[in-house]
């Protein structure tokens, strides 16, 4: 539940030219995986696998994926996405 509080600020935000674009942000990370589909989903593959085989590691594999697979993929994703937003030369390598 959004207090009182928030939902002013929030408001004022909208009444002073505030927007939140969802449709073209949503357009804009489609393009992106679209310019470089088969780096994207060979990196899902390889992120899937790799979360089953750790995270079926009792109590080691769910901490090893949380702490260390997650972040690294995570930011991987960010860097490649950036470097195709700016017509960069991308790799699957640039993903670590």
């Amino acid at each position: 539940m959004i207090s009182e509080q928030k939902r002013a600020q929030l408001q004022s935000l909208v009444d002073h030219g505030y927007s939140f674009p969802f449709s073209d942000y949503i357009s804009q990370a489609f393009d992106l995986f679209q310019r470089k589909m088969g780096l994207f989903i060979g990196f899902i593959l390889m992120y899937l696998v790799t979360t089953a085989v750790l995270g079926s590691i009792p109590l080691f594999g769910d901490i090893a994926v949380q702490v260390l697979i997650d972040p690294i993929f995570t930011i991987g994703m960010f860097i490649v996405s950036h470097k195709i937003a700016r017509n960069e030369v991308s790799g699957f390598e640039d993903f670590f």
